[in-house]
């Protein structure tokens, strides 16, 4: 019997480390979808401003910030319903690379160096932000 009570209590501490685990991914998820709703909210203020002047280019980087945002989705709904860590972790990895991939090209199309520098910033806590959910569900 006191066998049992310790392999009770064994599982008992495995399930509050996943839960806690989950529940930070999940704190880390938020905060990226609130920075990248920044990102987003950036890229109207500059294109507005003047300094995103090419319509193509902005419709790409406002569709590379939806991106972000579903696949930050996807991440939480593996997460919360699946309960699958790899299916959250790769989509992360998606968010990553289409994060990598602003940040080496798309930020040309902004015409104001400030501007640009600062907007870099946000994609980088964003970037910075799902870099440290992914290792915490690694």
């Amino acid at each position: 019997m006191h066998r049992k009570r310790k392999i009770i209590a064994l599982i008992a501490v495995a399930l509050l480390l996943t839960a806690c685990t989950y529940k930070q991914a999940l704190v880390l998820a938020r905060d990226a979808a609130v920075s990248n709703a920044a990102f987003e909210q950036a890229l109207v203020v500059a294109r507005n401003d003047g300094f995103i002047p090419d319509n193509t280019e902005y419709a790409n980087l406002l569709k590379a910030s939806k991106r972000i945002a579903q696949l930050d989705d996807a991440a939480v709904n593996a997460i919360m319903n699946q309960h699958d860590k790899v299916g959250a972790i790769a989509q992360i990895d998606q968010a990553i690379a289409t994060l990598d991939d602003l940040t080496t090209s798309g930020l040309a199309a902004i015409k104001n160096h400030d501007r640009q520098t600062a907007i870099h910033a946000i994609l980088l806590a964003v970037r910075g932000t799902l870099i440290s959910a992914k290792a915490l569900l690694s």
